[in-house]
């Protein structure tokens, strides 16, 4: 059985009836991907077809829809992505995928006649898309293939499946006669018409073209203009006759025709008074409406003009009263459809629907994942602007627990943008924490027509935050919230922002994220910024250049903020500048205004990765129950299969302020999350917490509060935790030495999984009868690091296993403590492991000092005094002459040096062996060591260097006296 049906099969994917109390959903189930999408179905009705996702793996899967088993037939790596898929016959299917970052095409398939045949996947070297199965010759395809290593200039070839199969891109089989220009391919079936598409790149005109597969000449070439308005083709009528969607002389997005002849839009055929269509499907030739849709208050409503499809419609809205749906595959050979269903309380599951028994039947959850979670449904409200406008807005009332707190959310935009009555993973991640959520479609919002969409550009800071506050006005008058709060990304920052400033006694928090605040900044934070396109496009948003920006623009208003905030940028967002947010923030803290900032340093505007939504939602959480003085999560409230997915989201907060890869370093904002986490039952987080009190980061340092944090992180499986403590009574430095103590933690870790580090600190052990029994063949074998990895250890070995190794090797050849047997072991198998030739060798200095940069690389300043500074770094580069003789310049030897501390203070203890390296290369290659004043007492005198043979002969030495700054 494939992996991926025993990975997944069904049981995951299927909806249960299991409904639970309102519990904080984690983040990680929330933002993700969908486990499946993009279904379709094969041509003989055999199989759904579905690309689905498992733990940042991507699949085509095949769901048999008679025997239920799903099938994975193409799994890619995880650094892979299959984006599309075609079904070219009932056993071939052209996938698209991502590999290094280029599009590529993959070929599936069996032998035909072949039920149960096994899934074969060939690599093409081209790139390019399907544009038709070609419905007169079904064991033919019209695809297009990408040349000249660009994205749009395209060559189309009809091209046998089977010469598909085998990359038969041969010029037999290219359709000739071009046009340059016309480079996007379309098909359509019923008026047997080859569509050729491009845009004129000076006039921006969009171009189409019409002629037949097998003669060059046009039939029909046009030049369309579609400045200014919204044009979307949905097909042909005729060859002369396009059915469009357009606000052409219409407020709202209506169904037209369109004469390509004469450049004028006829007929309307189909037109809502009050919402903009989103789509339309249409007879070719007779001009027939099949079905329009459009967003009635927010859901998803088609209206069927075809006699069958409007029974359908009946039959689904009787069996699935509550929920919208859209029909995601058809086939019309098979009578089958695969039905969307979904909800604002529901992410949306595939339906397989039969026409002819007008039945629907489960098949898989979109994010199965969330099913046994009690969501919370959308709540309409229409109300009435200042002005008589009517504003529809969508609130999502929190269940239980219910922290009695409205957030209201505006969204970006704001023109061209909108919400709609449909499932939202940022508003339920919320409302299961308890808060409420209010999302507005203020003026400018799109799906309202174009009236609308207009009254909104320039109103930034005016009618669009009036638009909010009525529908808030309502909320609050109708509920009982104590608290309310702004947040919001892009213009949803600026809004929230805004709408704190303009009512100060209302806000009492604000989470701005990738905002725009400082308006004319707009017009010129870059040089792309200052381009005339980018000016009139950020015109049609705020209005036009002035100093009236300045008087709705938060920077120049920062004194009328009260509410404390934090601002979310990302380093590289190329709409709204990251600037925009420093401003804010500096201006703030100029006035000494509550705030709190975060730059993510590798995002742009908005976040590239799950990962990411996840990290914000956290911190946001977080910032909200610390300024609202709200009671934290507790570990009751959360289900104990969520504990360690919640606690991990804490953690990963702290990490992510503990290291410097996609936020600044903020050691006691790491703590602080630790907290949380360790509060919920993380117990690496422990650990953390235990490092920040041993070393004074985060937090006052404590040794004795440090200890119980890695003693009880040991205890509930830490393998860091159990790694450390090893190191730590093995080292004597924090608690007093104790070799035993040190030899079981080791091993706790060890059984933990710990990597193979823990390895060479037990074979260190047996090597010296430290803790255990001396025993020389225990010491080489857990020193023996590929052996490990042939066996497939548990205990994963890695680059930094084999340098931590070479140090600890290096201390065992020059320890007192070892026997003459174990050395002698333990030079033999540095002998074997490295592939040494020989250990005669003489060694001499080539260069030495103080290191410093040139312009050819390192230089070394030849000098035995060095000032003693921190910054400092003393380095030798060695002559080693292996054997004395030329002709063994590429043999391969090893040396340990040691560097030697003297202090003028006998209380500053220093490891003999701390300074030890083991030195392995050729004639020519790797004989350099060095050593970081900064790693050493102030007390320090001099560093001699040592250089031992692998038998321990001292082969050379050199002092390097210590001069105080």
């Amino acid at each position: 059985m494939n992996k991926f049906l025993l990975l997944i099969v069904f049981c995951s994917l299927l909806i249960t009836n299991q409904s639970l109390l309102a519990v904080p959903i984690p983040a990680e189930k929330l933002f993700n991907e969908p486990a499946v999408k993009l279904p379709d179905l094969s041509p003989d009705g055999q199989y759904a077809s579905f690309l689905a996702n498992h733990s940042g793996t991507s699949y085509l899967s095949l769901l048999d829809l008679e025997t239920k088993e799903l099938e994975g037939i193409l799994i890619l790596d995880n650094d892979q992505t299959l984006t599309d898929y075609n079904w070219l016959d009932a056993n071939t299917l052209l996938v698209s995928v991502i590999i290094n970052g280029q599009n590529r095409l993959v070929v599936t398939y069996r032998e035909a006649n072949s039920n149960n045949g096994k899934w074969q996947n060939v690599l093409l070297d081209q790139r390019g898309y399907l544009v038709s199965r070609l419905p007169d010759d079904n064991s033919k395809i019209l695809i297009a293939v990408q040349t000249y290593n660009s994205n749009t200039y395209s060559e189309l070839y009809k091209l046998p499946i089977q010469g598909l199969i085998q990359g038969d891109f041969d010029a037999k089989h290219l359709i000739s006669g071009l046009p340059p220009e016309q480079r996007y391919f379309a098909y359509d079936s019923q008026i047997d018409r080859l569509i050729l598409m491009g845009v004129d790149t000076d006039s921006e005109n969009l171009l189409i073209a019409i002629r037949t597969l097998e003669k060059p000449q046009l039939l029909r070439s046009f030049n369309i203009d579609v400045e200014n308005i919204d044009f979307l083709p949905v097909g042909f009528l005729s060859e002369t006759t396009l059915a469009v969607l357009s606000n052409k002389d219409s407020n709202t997005q209506s169904l037209f025709e369109f004469d390509l002849i004469t450049q004028s839009f006829g007929k309307q055929l189909y037109s809502h008074n009050k919402y903009d269509l989103v789509r339309a499907d249409v007879s070719p030739f007779s001009g027939e409406v099949n079905s329009v849709s459009f967003n009635d208050h927010g859901r998803l409503r088609t209206e069927y003009f075809n006699q069958q499809d409007a029974n359908n419609s009946v039959i689904l809205r009787q069996q699935f009263p509550d929920n919208q749906y859209i029909t995601a595959a058809k086939n019309d050979v098979t009578g089958q459809s695969i039905l969307f269903i979904f909800d604002s309380d529901k992410p949306g599951s595939y339906y397989l629907f039969d026409h002819k028994a007008q039945k629907a039947e489960l098949l898989l959850a979109t994010f199965p994942a969330l099913e046994q979670y009690d969501t919370v449904k959308n709540q309409l409200l229409n109300v009435t602007s200042e002005d008589g406008t009517e504003i529809e807005a969508f609130l999502t009332l929190a269940k239980k627990p219910n922290l009695k707190t409205l957030l209201v959310m505006p969204h970006g935009g704001p023109v061209g943008v909108r919400e709609v009555d449909a499932f939202s993973p940022e508003v339920q991640y919320f409302v299961s924490r308890g808060f409420s959520v209010l999302r507005v479609n203020f003026r400018g919002s799109s799906g309202y027509g174009k009236e609308f969409l207009e009254a909104g550009v320039g109103e930034l800071g005016k009618l669009i935050e009036t638009d909010i506050t009525v529908a808030v006005d309502k909320v609050l008058k109708e509920n009982d919230f104590e608290h309310t709060c702004a947040m919001g990304s892009s213009y949803g920052g600026y809004s929230s922002v805004i709408l704190a400033m303009n009512q100060p006694d209302r806000y009492e928090c604000v989470v701005g994220a990738f905002g725009v605040y400082d308006l004319p900044l707009l017009f010129n934070s870059s040089n792309w910024a200052v381009l005339e396109e980018e000016q009139i496009r950020w015109e049609n948003v705020v209005g036009e250049q002035s100093d009236e920006l300045l008087d709705v623009s938060p920077v120049y208003m920062a004194e009328k903020l009260k509410a404390p905030t934090l601002l979310i940028g990302g380093v590289q967002d190329k709409i709204a500048s990251v600037e925009q947010t420093r401003r804010m923030e500096y201006v703030l803290r100029r006035l000494n205004k509550p705030v709190q900032s975060l730059y993510y340093k590798n995002e742009g505007h908005g976040h590239s990765k799950w990962n990411g939504d996840w990290h914000q939602s956290t911190l946001t959480y977080q910032f909200l129950i610390e300024q609202l003085g709200l009671s934290p999560l507790q570990k009751e409230q959360i289900l104990s299969t969520d504990l360690s997915k919640i606690s991990e989201e804490y953690y990963w907060v702290g990490l992510n302020y503990d290291s410097t890869k996609n936020v600044n370093i903020n050691r006691k904002l790491a703590h602080k999350f630790y907290l949380i986490a360790a509060s919920l039952g993380h117990v690496e987080a422990l650990y953390q917490l235990g490092r920040d009190l041993e070393n004074g980061e985060g937090a006052p340092a404590d040794f004795q509060k440090a200890l119980a944090y890695y003693q009880q992180a040991s205890e509930e499986g830490s393998a860091y935790a159990s790694y450390h403590l090893g190191t730590l009574y093995s080292d004597g430095k924090l608690v007093p030495k104790d070799p035993l103590k040190a030899f079981e933690y080791y091993n706790l870790a060890k059984s933990l999984k710990f990597n193979a580090t823990v390895n060479v600190k037990l074979a260190k052990a047996y090597c010296l009868g430290e803790g255990v029994t001396q025993n020389t063949n225990s010491c080489i074998e857990l020193l023996d690091l590929n052996q490990q990895v042939n066996d497939k250890s548990p205990n994963l070995v890695n680059n930094f296993s084999y340098a931590f190794r070479e140090l600890e090797l290096a201390k065992l050849l020059l320890s007192e403590q070892i026997s003459l047997e174990t050395r002698t072991q333990i030079k033999l198998a540095i002998q074997r492991w490295y592939e040494l030739d020989t250990l005669a060798v003489e060694v001499d200095m080539d260069e030495y000092g103080k290191i410093g940069q040139s312009a050819t690389g390192i230089s070394y300043d030849s000098s035995s005094n060095i000032e003693f500074s921190e910054n400092n770094i003393i380095g030798v580069l060695l002559d080693v002459d292996i054997d004395g003789s030329y002709k063994n310049r590429t043999a391969k030897t090893g040396l340990v040096a040691h560097w030697k501390i003297n202090t003028s203070n006998e209380a500053d203890e220093i490891d003999d062996k701390k300074f030890s390296y083991l030195l392995i290369g050729t004639k020519y290659k790797y004989w350099y060591t060095r050593l970081g004043l900064s790693e050493i007492p102030e007390s320090a005198i001099s560093a001699e260097l040592q250089v031992f043979d692998l038998d321990r002969n001292l082969k050379f030495s050199h002092t390097f006296n210590l001069i105080p700054e």
